[in-house]
C-alpha cells in the first residue's frame, strides 16, 4: 500500500524521509486524506515550473525525486564515481564517492548507507570536485592553475591556499572545481600536472 515490500523497507523509507507518516496512518485506515489546503506547502512549490537560477536537482537513481540531495563538499563526487548515500536525520541524504575517507564513521551504521547510482543521461551541468595542487612560490603560478582550469571549462567555486610546513618554496592549494563527469575531471588534473609551476595535482579523498 506504501510502495515498499517489506516493512524493513517501509520504515528506512520513512527514517530517510521519503515516506510520510500521514501516508502510513492512511494504508492503515487511521487517516484519510487532508484537503487539500492541509497539504505541506513544499509539496505545492516543487510542482511550479523550475525559474532562471534555481538549483538543479542532482542526477541520481535510488530514492524519489522529492528527496533532499546534497554532496558532500569534502571530497565532491561526480558522474563516473561509484556512489552512496548517508542518510542525515533532519536534512536528507548526503552524496559520497565510494572512496571517501568520511564514510569510515559511518560503518557501524549500516541502516543510513543508501545504493545510489547516477542518472545522467541527457543532463548537461557541472558537480563539485575538491582537488589539492602544490605550486612552486613563484609569481605566476596561482594564475597558470586557474587558467588551466578555466580553459578546460572547469568552475573554480572555492580556492584556500596554504604555505607547506617546511618547505616555504610551495604553497598548497586546496581548489572546490566544478566539472561535467570524471573525464573532465581526468583532463584537468593531466592539464595542471603538465604546467613547470604545478609540482603536484591530486583528487582529495577526504
Amino acid at each position: 500500500r506504501v510502495g515498499h515490500k517489506n516493512l524493513a523497507d517501509a520504515l528506512a523509507a520513512i527514517g530517510r524521509g521519503e515516506l510520510a507518516a500521514h501516508d502510513v496512518l492512511t494504508a492503515m485506515g487511521l487517516a484519510s486524506d487532508p484537503p487539500v489546503k492541509a497539504r505541506p506547502r513544499a509539496r505545492k512549490s516543487a510542482q511550479r515550473p523550475p525559474e532562471p537560477g534555481d538549483p538543479l536537482p542532482i542526477p541520481v537513481r535510488g530514492v524519489s525525486r522529492d528527496t533532499v540531495l546534497k554532496i558532500s563538499t569534502e571530497t565532491g563526487a561526480v558522474p563516473g564515481d561509484r556512489i552512496v548515500g548517508i542518510s542525515v536525520p533532519g536534512e536528507g541524504i548526503t552524496i559520497y564517492p565510494i572512496f571517501a575517507r568520511a564514510l569510515q564513521d559511518f560503518e557501524d551504521q549500516p541502516e543510513r548507507w543508501i545504493d545510489l547510482a547516477w542518472d545522467t543521461a541527457s543532463v548537461d551541468q557541472l558537480f563539485p570536485v575538491r582537488i589539492r595542487t602544490s605550486i612552486h612560490n613563484e609569481p605566476g603560478a596561482l594564475a597558470q592553475v586557474a587558467q588551466t582550469i578555466a580553459e578546460a571549462g572547469g568552475n573554480i567555486d572555492e580556492l584556500q591556499m596554504t604555505t607547506r610546513q617546511g618547505a616555504r618554496d610551495f604553497f598548497d592549494l586546496d581548489v572546490l572545481v566544478e566539472v561535467h563527469d570524471l573525464k573532465h575531471l581526468n583532463l584537468i588534473l593531466a592539464g595542471l600536472r603538465s604546467k613547470p609551476l604545478v609540482s603536484q595535482a591530486d583528487r582529495v579523498t577526504g
